[in-house]
This record gives structure tokens, C-alpha cells and sequence, in this order.
């Protein structure tokens, strides 16, 4: 059994635990604020719950993830708990996310990624993880890595990076072209953020 077929694997345990909870919402007008509020109550049921599997890192401001799995061979993979509602995008990664998949845990700028990009000598993704409870939904939690997120079901904004529509498809790749996926969706990130530099300095005759 692989390690992504492990870590899917408890997932659904995790979510199919959630959904049979009574999660708390904090009530907050702004569903950001609500969301951040209420995570703290799915976190420390997981805990609580499944303690040899969830980890909970409540004072690392660093931490890629909202709390971690770790496999029974010692290895640990981060997971971005997001409560949404069924209707709304939801912003989901952004360069630090990125460059975790393709180089691990550091934090570039945009320029220092696409350096490290440009120099890319491929090799498999550490693997991103979301757990999606739906707000006010009779929809199941869901469970999935950025790998295999379809490409129509990522918006790419300028100013909040990769956000997820609320309906979601997932398809297989293989390794290189996950690694490939993760790339694309920086390359048009970054071409979006340069966009009104382009629009600024192209000649005339581009807007033809």
C-alpha cells in the first residue's frame, strides 16, 4: 500500500468521523473569521479521537497545515482543514504551498521560486492535503491533495494565489505530471501578478 492510499485512507476515516459530529460555528458575520474560530473544533475532536494519527502544532505560526497526519512509518503530512460554504470559491494555496510540493517546506518569494524552476530537475511532490467541511451542507467532508485537482478547478487570483471552486473534480496524473500541474498553476500565477507590467510595456502594435 502507497503512502498517498495510507494517508487517503484515514482521511476518510477523519471526515467520516467529522461529519457525524455536531461541529461548532463561532456566528461570525465574515465567513473567514467564522471559519478560523470554528476550525479549533474539528481539530481538537481529531485529536482527541485519533491521537496517534492527528498532530496538532498550536504554536507554530509556521506550520504548513492545520494540523498533520502522521503514518505509522513516522512520516507526517500537513492538512489545510478549510469550512466553506457549498456556493463560494475558498482560497487554498499560495507560493509557500507551491514551492512545499515541488522542494518542501520553505517559504520563497516569487522570485526565488521561479530561480528554483527554471533549475527544476523534477522528482516526485510532497503531497498538499485539504479536508473541506461545507457550512450549513448535507455534504460530506471532503478529502483531496492539490496534485489532483482539475485544472478547471482552480482560479488563480493576483492577489489571494490559488483559490478552489466549491464543486470539485479530481483526476489521476503521474508523478511527473503532478510536478508538471504544480508548475503550470505558478507560471500562470505569476503571469497574472506581471499582467499590468505587460499591459504597460508592450508596443503598440501588440494591442493590434
Amino acid at each position: 500500500m502507497n503512502t498517498n492510499t495510507n494517508i487517503k485512507e484515514i482521511g476518510a476515516k477523519l471526515c467520516e468521523f467529522v461529519d457525524k459530529q455536531d461541529i461548532h460555528l463561532s456566528g461570525d458575520q465574515d465567513g473567514r473569521i467564522e471559519s478560523l474560530h470554528s476550525e479549533e473544533s474539528i481539530t481538537s475532536s481529531l485529536k482527541k479521537n485519533f491521537p496517534n494519527e492527528v498532530i496538532l502544532h498550536p504554536d507554530d505560526n509556521r506550520s504548513f497545515g492545520d494540523f498533520t497526519i502522521k503514518l505509522a512509518d513516522g512520516t507526517e503530512h500537513p492538512v489545510n482543514i478549510k469550512m466553506i460554504k457549498h456556493t463560494s470559491t475558498y482560497n487554498s494555496a499560495n507560493v509557500k504551498h507551491l514551492s512545499y510540493c515541488l522542494y518542501g517546506a520553505n517559504t520563497p518569494s516569487y522570485n526565488s521560486f521561479a530561480t528554483k524552476i527554471r533549475q527544476d530537475e523534477g522528482g516526485p511532490v510532497n503531497e498538499y492535503w485539504y479536508m473541506i467541511f461545507y457550512k450549513g451542507s448535507s455534504r460530506s467532508t471532503a478529502f483531496f491533495c492539490l496534485s489532483e485537482v482539475a485544472t478547471e478547478c482552480a482560479i488563480l487570483n493576483p492577489s489571494n494565489g490559488v483559490q478552489f471552486k466549491p464543486i470539485m473534480r479530481l483526476v489521476e496524473r503521474t508523478p511527473d505530471k503532478k510536478r508538471q500541474f504544480i508548475i503550470d498553476l505558478f507560471k500562470k500565477l505569476a503571469k497574472k501578478r506581471a499582467m499590468a507590467w505587460l499591459i504597460l510595456e508592450a508596443d503598440e502594435g501588440d494591442d493590434a
